[in-house]
């Protein structure tokens, strides 16, 4: 049987709260609105693929752990990757899907955490983070495209494009008006 307030005076059958919610993180709503200072404002991460070599080195360690540790095992250990649902054991050759990757880890941090997600965090994170970013990796004009045609033959040619053949700057210079 479902509680509903009391059809006589409208009050409800529980009792009211003793003292008032405390939300310590919230902002006081009585409090005058300050414009924070940009200096003053928490630095997030930095883009993977603006890291400096030592430290991609270590940022990409990490993500293969989550990748390698959780994310293969639980999403993708029980699926064959096909010509419609890619994969690329070699991922980490792929910028696009580092980056990719790499948001989706930072995404899983944050909503997997109770302080920040709640309980209803990790069906929050699977729903707008994981399916949406694995229907674009595994599509089949996604970033593993070029390396998987046939479940069979799994192929992995790297997304990085060969160096141009530039001239020289002297040769350049002959081309400048």
């Amino acid at each position: 049987m479902t509680e509903t307030p009391d059809e006589t005076n409208g009050t409800p059958p529980w009792p009211p709260l003793q003292e008032p919610l405390d939300f310590p993180d919230l902002p006081d709503p009585s409090a005058p609105h300050q414009e924070e200072e940009q200096g003053d404002a928490p630095a997030g991460p930095e883009f993977i693929l603006r890291l400096g070599s030592a430290e991609y080195m270590l940022e990409i360690s990490l993500l293969t752990q989550w990748v390698d540790d959780l994310l293969i095992p639980t999403y993708l250990s029980d699926r064959i990757p096909s010509s419609t649902a890619l994969w690329c054991p070699t991922w980490w050759e792929h910028d696009e899907a580092v980056a990719r990757l790499h948001g989706l880890w930072f995404e899983w941090q944050q909503w997997t955490d109770p302080e920040a997600g709640g309980l209803t965090g990790p069906g929050t994170w699977h729903r707008d983070c994981l399916d949406p970013a694995m229907r674009e990796l595994r599509a089949p004009d996604g970033p593993f495209s070029r390396c998987m045609h046939s479940p069979d033959k799994p192929v992995h040619r790297s997304a990085k494009p060969v160096a141009w053949n530039l001239p020289d700057p002297v040769e350049q210079s002959l081309f400048v008006a």
